[in-house]
């Protein structure tokens, strides 16, 4: 099918960095405005923001084979 995404493309990997960093950020500056009760517009939105790419991430490994024994991937034909 046209809408599988090869487990080794460089555009998956690429993804997987930037989700990455906004768990970096999650686990750090989150932590900060909650306890600190910092408000800020801008803040907000880029939490909404990744909220977003979340959700596109859980649709996106919808799409992605996993590795069998043989370290092949699962290819739907």
């Amino acid at each position: 099918p046209c809408f599988i995404i090869n487990p080794d493309s460089t555009g998956l990997l690429v993804w997987n960095w930037i989700l990455l960093a906004i768990i970096v950020y999650v686990m750090t500056f989150m932590m900060y405005t909650t306890a600190f009760k910092y408000v800020n517009r801008t803040l907000e939105m880029i939490e909404n923001l990744m909220d977003i790419l979340f959700i596109i991430d859980l649709f996106v490994n919808f799409f992605v084979p996993y590795y069998d024994e043989d370290e092949e991937y699962l290819n739907v034909t």
